[in-house]
């Protein structure tokens, strides 16, 4: 079967590979080939000498040994096809596009993840056989004796057995012997799907043979027991959809390759596990032996096979003891073979009823340490079990990672051309103060007013940029102050949805291991014991630049304050260090939006109180200063906000308004997508005017902050960032003066602006007149008191409750009986006075 003459190898037509087979067996020597079905044979056996044909194919391939089939014609087929996969983005993964080049390319690549050099096996490339020509374009005659399986040399003599009949030739059957080993080649993309054990069984077995031919180092190292193969990166591509942990628990497709996209909640310490196992014989006290056993060990199995005797015969010089007569010692590397394994547990991305699935996940190799918690990782890998305990039938399904596809801590959603054009346009026209009233607008349309606190998680949606070279951070934090039944947790949901990947928990129960991370006791996989290791809490959890929405934020901690003052760390340096008996650093690169009541007993916030009002959210002053937007919702009675509340409510119950309410943006998942566009945006750049607004507004803020406290420079921070929140937002890569005024006047709505005194745990001017007020009434009623009885030592709350009542004259409105009682409570913490209960005397 000729090609024609007018074609060289190097230019024979690239096109998708033809069979004039289909329907027809084939013979390889005794193997009958399937006409395409990956159930090949009845048992074991016969699977196995289908696969061994295939993955022989593969290898004998990919030498470049084969006449007219050269190395370097190899890899440029597969670099050719390789750039055609990226440019239509038909296989977008380029480490995928590695099982295509020789195996000469794929051991000396220099991107591999370790030091280990990798061969790459991707079912879904092999499977479309771009990179392999139609028969008929092959050379015209390749003997048989080129198909052989090459012969490893003897290591004392250096001269290799003579060859084996060849694997695949030409016989009474129908095909020549090229023709064969391409249908058998063709084949282990199925075999890698249905029967991973059995390929990799095979590859163990065979690569010696063709690694020689390859790669010095193997060819010198090949008949020492020390060798150590190359690691293999065994990929499904497209042939699998991607399973959720759910999903993949359910299937019970034990023993298949799969694709898993999960997020890991935990990774464990790396250890090593045995390969190859050299067991030395101890022979007996007056007959030493000594002799060294290898014996190979299950990958799979966590249980340790030893030798059942010692060997007798000639060669090796074993005493031939069993077991029980004699002892065996598992030595150490380099006689014993090993392998670094890790485990760690992942959990469903999403779950519909809040309780998302977990799995344990197997990583070998250079694979581990690759992963961190919070990831959200796209894995290729075969569903395994194990027993749940001795002697049990049933077992526990686990993962066993063959390639990392896809690993980050970020997450965002798809957005297609049609759609991002659509977007452009929509904020094209509008300005920047019309695109934030729109979007403010229609954010949480449930919950009437508050627009300056929409706009600000607007802008926490997509957040600043972190300059690294300063460890400053880019993402906003944001403080909701509010009375009971003002829709806080509203507006968290709404951020919530807004924003892909953030996560809204409730701070009631919160501890530091839940919250941000701690050193926690944890039970080994493949164990009954357990070790010590860092376990990732909410914020290590949520992704990067992601929002972390922590409602019930005035029940933290309650009397644990570790838990606040890991939040702390957490809010400025994103980072947490965790020193016990488990060390490591926890990344919390994320935006937090914090809800808190009141913890008042008329749960209602008093802003005339002498107490911050973040302090009569239990909230501490280092907590509030962390935050770069703090915005105070009150439950105030006057009609007619009553009014348009109510009927945002009702609003909210009309499906026809529903209906209205979800075609107000040109497109589905507006937001969500506009937040993905800007975040693409990863440097803003500030016109001249812009900066010099900017610098003035600071200076202004100053100087004109008088009684109500400094303004101190983390403001400037806060403004950096928001700045570039709404130019990112606007899909601008250069901040303008619009920007930057739109960004300085709503900061000037935070209580970080309006009283920053209280921010450093000061009081406003009005809560300092208020104070003044009471401590003069508190001398006057003392010098009346001493007046009646030369004796007294104390004023009594009644008396200076009845002296307000009668003789208050101040433009501040008339405290009551609790607010006197906190401002002599607070003159007792400053050391002005003394205090017995309700009873007050100066200072002696």
């Amino acid at each position: 079967m000729g090609r024609p003459s007018s074609y060289t190898l190097d230019e024979s037509p690239w096109v998708q590979p033809h069979s004039k087979s289909q329907g027809v067996q084939k013979t390889i020597g005794e193997i009958k080939m399937p006409e395409g079905s990956p159930e090949v044979g009845q048992d074991r056996e016969s699977r196995a000498a289908l696969v061994r044909a295939s993955v022989h194919a593969y290898f004998m391939w990919h030498t470049g040994q084969l006449p007219g089939i050269t190395r370097e014609w190899i890899d440029n087929r597969a670099r050719n096809i390789s750039n055609e996969f990226v440019s239509s983005e038909l296989i977008p993964n380029v480490d995928a596009h590695w099982c295509m080049y020789s195996l000469k390319a794929q051991l000396d690549r220099e991107d591999r993840t370790g030091e280990k050099p990798v061969i790459t096996l991707d079912a879904s490339v092999l499977s479309m056989g771009q990179h392999l020509p139609p028969v008929d374009m092959l050379p015209q005659i390749i003997p048989d004796s080129a198909l052989s399986v090459p012969q490893i040399p003897d290591p004392e003599t250096g001269i290799a057995p003579p060859p084996l009949d060849p694997l695949f030739n030409e016989g009474n059957d129908f095909g020549s012997g090229i023709e064969k080993l391409m249908h058998a080649y063709r084949m282990l993309p199925n075999f890698l799907l249905y029967y991973y054990e059995l390929v990799m069984e095979e590859i163990e077995d065979v690569q010696r043979n063709y690694l020689q031919q390859v790669d010095f180092v193997y060819a010198s190292s090949l008949a020492n027991v020390h060798f150590e193969p190359p690691a293999y990166t065994i990929m499904c591509g497209n042939l699998e959809t991607t399973s959720t942990v759910h999903e993949l628990r359910q299937s019970n497709d034990i023993g298949k390759l799969k694709r898993l996209k999960a997020q890991v909640i935990h990774t464990g310490g790396t250890n090593s596990t045995i390969l190859m196992g050299a067991f030395k014989c101890s022979g007996t006290p007056k007959n030493p032996c000594a002799t060294i056993t290898h014996l190979p060990q299950d990958p799979y199995d966590d249980v340790l096979r030893e030798p059942s005797s010692c060997p007798a015969d000639t060669e090796s010089g074993g005493c031939g003891r069993k077991k029980g007569e004699i002892a065996f010692t598992l030595l150490n590397k380099p006689e014993t073979t090993t392998d670094t394994i890790q485990m760690i547990q992942v959990q469903d991305v999403d779950s519909e009823d809040g309780s998302p699935k977990t799995i344990h996940v197997e990583m070998r190799g250079d694979l581990c340490g690759e992963i961190v918690d919070g990831g959200f990782v796209t894995l290729d890998g075969v569903l395994m079990s194990k027993p749940i305990g001795r002697g049990k039938k049933h077992r526990e399904p686990y993962f066993f990672c063959t390639a990392i596809v896809e690993n980050g801590k970020t997450r965002t959603i798809a957005v297609s051309p049609e759609d991002e054009e659509v977007i452009r346009n929509w904020i094209s026209e509008r300005s920047v103060e019309q695109v934030m009233n729109d979007l403010a607008k229609h954010f949480a349309p449930i919950i009437h007013g508050h627009m300056n606190v929409k706009k600000a998680i607007i802008l926490q949606t997509v957040g600043g940029i972190r300059i690294e070279s300063q460890g400053k951070r880019g993402d906003l934090h944001i403080l909701l102050l509010g009375d009971p039944g003002v829709a806080k947790s509203q507006l968290l949901n709404a951020a919530v949805k807004a924003s892909p990947g953030s996560h809204l928990y409730d701070c009631s129960q919160a501890t530091q291991a839940g919250l941000v991370a701690a050193a926690e006791k944890l039970k080994d996989a493949f164990s009954s014991g357990e070790s010590w290791g860092i376990k990732a809490g909410a914020l290590a959890l949520t992704p990067d630049h992601a929002i972390c929405a922590l409602d019930e934020f005035h029940l933290l901690g309650g009397k644990d304050t570790t838990v606040v003052e890991s939040l702390n760390v957490a809010l400025e340096a994103q980072e947490v260090r965790i020193s016990k008996a488990a060390k490591g650093v926890v990344r919390t690169r994320v935006a937090v939006l914090m809800a808190a009541n009141p913890r008042t007993r008329d749960a209602r916030f008093d802003p005339d109180s002498p107490t911050p009002l973040y302090q009569q959210a239990g909230i501490k002053v280092n907590t509030a200063s962390r935050t770069d937007y703090v915005a105070i919702m009150r439950d105030l009675e006057e009609e007619a906000l009553d009014i348009s509340i109510s009927e945002s409510m009702w609003d909210a119950a009309d499906p026809a308004l529903q209906t209205l309410q979800s075609e107000v943006f040109p497109i589905e998942n507006f937001m969500p997508k506009l937040v993905t566009l800007a975040k693409r945006i990863e440097t803003v750049f500030f016109e001249p005017k812009a900066k010099s607004y900017l610098v003035n507004s600071y200076n202004d803020a100053r100087k004109n902050a008088g009684a109500e406290g400094k303004v101190t420079p983390r403001r400037n921070e806060s403004l950096r960032r928001f700045v570039q929140a709404v130019t990112r937002l606007t899909l601008q890569g250069t901040a303008t003066i619009n920007h930057a005024k739109f960004a300085e006047k709503l900061m000037r709505t935070s209580m970080t602006d309006t009283h920053p005194g209280q921010m450093d745990g000061g009081q406003t001017s009005k809560q300092k007149e208020l104070y003044d007020k009471i401590l003069s009434i508190f001398g006057i009623c003392y010098t009346q008191e001493l007046d009646k009885n030369p004796e007294a030592d104390f004023v009594h709350l009644d008396a200076m409750e009845t002296y307000v009542s009668q003789n208050w004259d101040s433009k501040i409105d008339k405290p009551a009986r609790g607010k006197i009682h906190s401002a002599m409570k607070a003159f007792e913490e400053e050391g002005r006075i003394e205090r017995k209960g309700y009873k007050y005397a100066p200072r002696t």
